[in-house]
């Protein structure tokens, strides 16, 4: 089987594991708890817990989306469509209730937890986003984009817009 991504809860007592479908896995006794599966033919390369452990992101590069999973049912609770196949990364702000993404041609993309609605903050123009972090504090976004040699680090703040 190939392994595409992978994350652990927040509480370390879990493990997900991202192929063509997302194996989760109970860490003290490393079987495997459940598999969650959705219509998709892609392979789900990026994979976050929310800060409350709840909620299971996963990025599907084929497929175009992001599938945000209830840990507690297994369900699938949404499904968030990206432009690009090239989600690069997907992170939730430290309090849960944004989940971010970075789209590769397709720039930054953020929606609403809650509501699953995309809110649509002032950006800075990206080339190609390849890479993404937040600070612990969840008021600085790090932005890693360009193409090989033209790469640079933009650091935003949210809060503020600039």
């Amino acid at each position: 089987m190939s392994m595409y991504g992978l994350a652990y809860s927040p509480d370390g007592k879990t493990l997900a594991s991202g192929s063509k479908e997302i194996k989760i896995w109970e860490m003290a006794t490393w079987k495997e708890q459940i598999t969650l599966k959705a219509e998709t033919k892609g392979y789900y390369h990026s994979l976050v817990f929310s800060p409350d452990g709840r909620t299971l992101a996963a990025g599907n590069t084929k497929d175009r989306v992001i599938i945000l999973w209830d840990m507690a049912t297994g369900k699938q609770r949404a499904s968030l469509t990206v432009p690009t196949p090239e989600t690069c990364r997907v992170l939730f702000s430290p309090d849960g209730k944004t989940l971010v993404a970075g789209n590769g041609p397709g720039g930054m993309r953020f929606w609403d937890v809650a509501t699953t609605k995309e809110i649509k903050p002032k950006m800075p123009p990206t080339r190609h986003v390849k890479a993404i972090a937040l600070s612990p504090d969840g008021k600085t976004l790090a932005i890693g984009d360009g193409l090989r040699e033209q790469s640079r680090i933009a650091l935003w703040e949210l809060k503020a817009g600039k």
